[in-house]
């Protein structure tokens, strides 16, 4: 999952639609910091400082660089005419031709592009470069940032990105992407029917009712009577916990689904690994998820540490009760062809020159029809980018697949 916003962008690995989530996440934390603990149950997301507002900038040694910092709603990109004058990545976009030359937001917001062109002259003219190689160059490096987060959620926890399709949105997540998947090997990108630029607000509005409860008791693991009890002990108090919160809010125990988790970690660590629980807690149980651990604990880390003792750090319960979601309908398919969406050709800049590239409009395109990259699909909150050797089609509920061409 890749959310591209105009100040930030995250990503998250979802396998089998289930989320990984852990009970501790550090607020800012880098190499140079340790950041702040929240010590709450928290999904687990990585991000950075980039997204369609980040301003682009050079460093002492004349090196070009995106982000941290950005314009925000206010004063926005130069092009927004808000009295904006640095150059940020949605100029980068609007000078290479990426971007509607005109409005963004369905036409609710006009743009100037001599504004987001005034921009990069200071920077171009330092680089002794034209200002559309210097904002082509942006966007590389933005795009190269943007990887990064992927990276981190999947190859530096043992997964192959390959593996996975990759489903971008947010506002600038579908301009990312196919630049992420190009240089991942990824074979598929899926950009949601619903406005990619509000998917988020519109998942949360359709979220099921969660509760959970965790509890800290630091201990080793001994395959004995004494300590399996003490583990199930511990996993029903807090099971009662959230079975009390849902009949607080009026909704009966009985139409929730329960899952058990413990954080555990090989004894002389400080960090901890998620791993799920079977329930009722036996021996078999105990020694089925010491060997998840190990297996996880390989996988993210590339090694294992047979005979080392296990601690488990934390107990967690989640339970769920699943409200009825939203019908997606069928896509009503009044196009008789791509020319019906066509709503013009542009210029874009790639790879040194400029190349004539279609444009459509998302919601006029026929189903299952495939549309040969190079190519632009434009949407009311989002724009998307189709490369050359990929092709995208609407399939029937509306969502974008862009699928690599294997040769």
């Amino acid at each position: 999952m890749l959310d591209g916003g105009s100040t930030t962008t995250k990503a998250s690995l979802v396998r089998s639609l289930n989320y990984p989530t852990r009970s501790e996440y550090y607020i800012g934390a880098s190499r140079m910091s340790p950041g702040y603990p929240a010590m709450i149950p928290i999904v687990e997301v990585f991000e950075t400082g980039l997204g369609g507002t980040s301003i682009v900038w050079l460093d002492e040694a004349n090196r070009l660089r995106v982000g941290p910092r950005a314009a925000g709603s206010y004063p926005g990109p130069a092009c927004y005419d808000r009295g904006g004058k640095e150059p940020t990545l949605t100029d980068a976009y609007l000078v290479t031709g990426y971007l509607n030359p005109g409005e963004l937001l369905g036409g609710a917001l006009r743009i100037n592009k001599e504004l987001a062109i005034k921009a990069f002259e200071p920077i171009a003219n330092r680089l002794n470069l034209s200002i559309e190689e210097t904002a082509y160059g942006a966007i590389k490096l933005a795009n190269e940032l943007a990887t990064n987060v992927i990276r981190v959620v999947s190859i530096q926890r043992g997964y192959d990105p390959r593996e996975f399709a990759l489903l971008a949105h947010g506002g600038a997540g579908p301009m990312f992407a196919p630049f992420i998947a190009e240089e991942l090997s990824i074979r598929k990108i899926i950009i949601p029917a619903i406005p990619a630029g509000v998917f988020n607000a519109w998942g949360m509005l359709n979220l099921d009712v969660i509760h959970d409860a965790v509890e800290t008791g630091v201990s080793k693991i001994m395959i004995n009577n004494e300590f399996i009890n003490e583990v199930l002990r511990t996993v029903n108090e807090l099971r009662n916990k959230v079975v009390n919160d849902f009949r607080g809010e009026g909704i009966d125990p009985t139409a929730v689904s329960f899952e058990y988790y413990l954080d555990m970690r090989y004894y002389g660590q400080e960090y901890t690994l998620r791993v799920p629980l079977d329930y009722p807690v036996d021996e078999q149980a105990l020694r089925a998820v010491m060997r998840r651990f190990e297996d996880r604990h390989f996988a993210e880390y590339g090694f294992r540490l047979g005979g080392n003792p296990i601690e488990i750090v934390n107990y967690y319960v989640k339970g769920t009760y699943r409200l009825p979601k939203p019908r997606l309908n069928e896509v009503m398919d009044t196009a008789k062809s791509l020319k019906d969406a066509l709503i013009m050709e542009r210029n874009v800049y790639v790879d040194g020159k400029f190349v004539k590239v279609p444009v459509y409009n998302k919601d006029e395109l026929p189903v299952e029809v495939k549309i040969e990259g190079p190519a632009i699909i434009e949407e009311g909150t989002a724009t998307i980018i189709v490369l050359n050797n990929w092709h995208a089609r609407r399939n029937k509920y509306g969502n974008i697949h862009i699928e690599r061409i294997i040769f």
